[in-house]
């Protein structure tokens, strides 16, 4: 009977234990998920977080790149508005100078033809001698 008692009892002994190995087994393999599960989560949040920042850095270069341009669209304009403007100013001082080149002919030749007149003159009416005729 002893006997039968120590064995029942060594019996329920390594039940406990199983069922302790068990439990244990069933808690650790749960932690084990939980982690696992936690590690995903915190990587999706991760990739989330990369992903915003590369369309913001995306946008920003964008943005920023469309500034450049629309800056250089202006430069260019500007300067386009300077090179007419330069031309412009050019073609009238050069008709004002031609304009004084002609007048200054036109002077020459007058100033010309009257001093050859006068001369013209001066030899008729005998101011200037015969031998210099």
């Amino acid at each position: 009977l002893r006997e039968l008692e120590n064995d029942y009892k060594e019996r329920c002994r390594e039940v406990k234990i199983v069922a302790r190995q068990q439990d244990w087994l069933i808690r650790a393999t749960e932690s084990v998920l939980k982690t696992v599960e936690r590690h995903r989560k915190e990587d999706e949040v991760q990739e989330e977080v990369v992903r915003d920042y590369k369309l913001m850095r995306r946008s920003f270069l964008n943005e920023r790149a469309e500034v450049r341009k629309r800056r250089q669209e202006r430069l260019d304009t500007r300067e386009r508005r300077r090179a007419v403007s330069v031309e412009g100013r050019d073609a009238v001082r050069q008709r004002r100078e031609l304009s004084r080149v002609h007048t200054l002919r036109e002077l020459v030749e007058t100033e010309r033809a009257q001093r050859m007149d006068e001369f013209a003159n001066a030899m008729d009416s005998g101011i200037i001698p015969r031998f210099l005729r």
